[in-house]
C-alpha cells in the first residue's frame, strides 16, 4: 500500500468538504489554542506582582473569590465537560462516515454526518472508553509511584542518606519504566482505537467486535503499524507550522506583558487562541479522513476505477462500413 497517496488523499478530501472541519472542531479542534492564554497570564502575574504585599493581596483576593463560586464553577466546568464529550464522541462517528460517503462518490452532507455519529453514538463511546482506560490506569500509577517515592524520600531523609539515596533510584528507574509503558500502551491502543471505531460505524458490528477485529488486524495487518508511524511525518509538520505561526504572536505579546501592558498583551494571546481552532479543527478532520481512507484500502473497499468511454466522433471509433446488398435471385421460369 502507497500510506503517501493515503495522506494525500487525505489532504484533498478534507480541503475539499470543509464540512469536516465543523466536526473536527468538536473532536479536536476546541483545544487548538488553549496553551497561549494561560502562559500568558501566568506571564502578567509575574510582572504586575511588583512586590510581596501586592502578590499576597492579589492572592488573597483570589482565594476569597474561589471560596464564594467555587460550586457555580464546578458546575459550569462540569457541564461544559460533559457537553464536550457528548458531542465529540458523536463527531468522531459522524466524520468517518461523511469521508466514506465521499470515497463512495456519494453527496456528503453536515447532516447526515451528525445523525450517523449520534445513532452510533453508545458504540464509538464504549470503544473510546475500552482503549482510554488503560492509559488512564497508567497515567494514575505514575501519579502513585511520585507520591510514594517522594514520601519514602521523606521518611528515609529522617533515618539516613543512603536510604534515602536508594528511594530515589528506585523512583528513577520505575519512572522510566512506567512511562516507557505509557508511551506503548498509548501507541498500540491508538492503533486499535482508529481501526475498531470504523469496524463499528462502518461496518455496523458491537464495540466488542470491532475491538476484536482492530485487535487483530494489529498483529495480522501490520500495515496500520507503519500507517501509524507515516502519520508522524504530517504531525511535525504541522507543528511547526503552528510553531512559528504563533510566534507572530506570543512574541509581541510578551514584550507587552514584560512592559506591563498587560490588556493588550492578554487580548493578543486571547486572539492567536481563536485563530488556531480553525487549523486544529483542520487537522482533526485530517487525521480522521486518512484513518478511514487507510481502513477502506485495507479491507478492499475501494471502489473499482470507472472505464473510461472516449467521446463520440474520434477516429477510434469510426461506424462499421454497411453490409453489401443481397444478390438477386434468378427470375422464375
Amino acid at each position: 500500500m502507497d500510506y503517501f497517496d493515503v495522506i494525500k488523499r487525505a489532504l484533498t478530501v478534507t480541503w475539499k468538504y470543509k464540512a469536516l472541519w465543523v466536526l473536527g472542531f468538536f473532536v479536536g479542534g476546541g483545544s487548538g489554542g488553549g496553551g497561549g492564554s494561560s502562559s500568558s497570564y501566568s506571564r502578567s502575574f509575574t510582572f504586575d506582582s511588583t512586590s510581596d504585599s501586592m502578590l499576597a493581596a492579589e492572592l488573597e483576593r483570589i482565594g476569597e473569590w474561589l471560596a464564594l463560586y467555587w460550586l457555580p464553577l464546578v458546575l459550569l466546568g462540569g457541564a461544559v465537560l460533559a457537553f464536550s464529550l457528548f458531542f465529540s464522541v458523536a463527531a468522531q462517528g459522524g466524520l468517518i462516515h461523511m469521508v466514506n460517503e465521499s470515497e463512495e462518490n456519494r453527496q456528503v452532507r453536515l447532516r447526515d454526518g451528525w445523525r450517523e455519529g449520534f445513532r452510533r453514538w453508545g458504540r464509538t463511546f464504549m470503544i473510546d472508553a475500552a482503549t482510554v482506560a488503560p492509559i488512564l490506569a497508567l497515567i494514575a500509577a505514575l501519579v502513585a509511584a511520585v507520591v510514594a517515592a517522594v514520601g519514602g524520600i521523606i521518611y528515609a531523609g529522617d533515618s539516613s542518606a543512603s536510604a534515602a539515596g536508594g528511594a530515589f533510584v528506585g523512583f528513577c528507574c520505575g519512572f522510566l519504566l512506567l512511562i516507557v509503558a505509557l508511551i506503548i500502551a498509548a501507541f498500540v491502543l491508538g492503533v486499535v482505537q482508529s481501526l475498531a471505531l470504523r469496524y463499528g460505524v462502518l461496518q455496523d458490528v458491537s464495540f466488542g467486535q470491532a475491538l476484536a477485529r482492530g485487535w487483530n488486524d494489529l498483529f495480522g495487518k501490520r500495515g496500520a503499524f507503519v500507517f501509524e508511524l507515516a502519520m508522524i511525518i504530517p504531525g511535525l509538520v504541522y507543528a511547526a507550522a503552528i510553531g512559528m505561526f504563533s510566534l507572530v504572536f506570543t512574541v509581541p505579546s510578551a514584550m507587552m506583558l514584560a512592559s506591563g501592558s498587560a490588556g493588550p498583551g492578554a487580548a493578543l494571546s486571547s486572539l492567536l487562541a481563536l485563530i488556531l481552532i480553525v487549523p486544529a479543527s483542520a487537522y482533526a478532520a485530517f487525521q480522521s479522513s486518512a484513518w478511514t481512507i487507510f481502513f477502506r484500502r485495507m479491507n478492499g473497499l475501494e471502489l473499482a476505477p470507472a472505464a473510461q468511454v472516449p467521446a463520440p466522433g474520434q477516429n477510434d471509433f469510426l461506424p462499421p462500413p454497411p453490409e453489401p446488398p443481397a444478390p438477386e435471385s434468378p427470375p422464375y421460369v
